[in-house]
């Protein structure tokens, strides 16, 4: 609106999916049922062309409605499973690609809930230091890193400790496409379906209030997610730390189910806890 100038804006669909208001900006030329097949045949030339929006407001490969959940406080204890970090790690200040950081609360109902995010542009050293921080002050048990680039140092110091620190607790996990990783279709299969459940849970305004939370990470993390596309890898180093540990999780679940059958069993008792003790005469 500078200089007298007034930006116009016109959409073909007027209004809000969420709030199933959504009309034809002209119904008598093009009806909305028109408008609405021709989005769901072509998502990103629909929104480009009759949007005037770089990407589809409801999502390409994740869609908006799958990330409706929030949440004012965790699970209580016996509910969660686990807390893990999860890094796609960048070791210079220059480029485009940031490190980022998700901490992921994991309940026994294998929900995720998400309850901070670091996305940053660091030095490797600041790297290290940045991922003991979160892990300190979340009580991470389990920091999954891309085993690429950055993160294979990355994961062998963590792991290894040093004379200040102890060893972390580090999983390492190959990126789809990479020798020895999962295919990209697998790895879209496995990570969209706990989306597409509503098993993926984002923190409420309160709880980012509560926990000194100023940015307001969770609509920079939902516009990664809503703009990516596994054709044009750009911008989405958010949506790799995420999609890494969910398909980390949903992989290994059979064996976190074993681990937890495991420490549910009462310990041995070898015969030498009550009763009458024998003797050898």
């Amino acid at each position: 609106e500078k200089r007298g100038w007034h930006k116009v804006l016109i959409r073909a669909v007027t209004g809000e999916a969420e709030a199933e208001g959504e009309e034809s900006y002209w119904p008598e030329r093009v009806p909305m049922r028109e408008l609405a097949e021709s989005r769901r045949l072509e998502p990103l030339s629909f929104a480009l062309q009759m949007q005037n929006e770089l990407v589809p407001y409801e999502g390409l490969v994740f869609k908006r409605e799958w990330f409706r959940n929030r949440f004012e406080y965790v699970p209580p204890p016996e509910e969660v499973r686990r807390v893990f970090a999860t890094w796609d790690t960048a070791g210079t200040v220059t480029g485009r690609s940031y490190t980022v950081g998700l901490v992921i609360l994991l309940t026994r109902d294998w929900d995720y809930y998400l309850l901070h995010m670091v996305r940053d542009k660091l030095e490797y050293p600041d790297v290290r230091r940045v991922i003991r921080e979160v892990a300190k002050r979340w009580k991470v048990q389990a920091s999954v890193i891309e085993a690429k680039a950055t993160g294979q140092p990355v994961l062998q110091e963590l792991g290894r400790g040093d004379p200040q620190n102890t060893p972390m607790n580090v999983v390492p996990v190959l990126p789809p496409g990479q020798r020895g990783g999962p295919a990209m279709m697998d790895w879209v299969q496995q990570v969209t379906v706990p989306c597409e459940e509503g098993r993926v849970w984002l923190p409420s305004r309160d709880f980012l209030d509560r926990h000194s939370e100023r940015e307001d990470w969770p609509s920079e993390f939902l516009r990664q997610l809503m703009s990516y596309d596994e054709k044009k890898k750009s911008d989405d180093d958010a949506v790799g730390a995420f999609t890494q540990l969910v398909f980390h999780v949903e992989r290994e679940r059979a064996q976190y189910m074993r681990q937890e059958s495991w420490r549910s069993l009462p310990p041995p008792s070898y015969g030498l806890h009550g009763g009458t003790r024998k003797v050898a005469v």
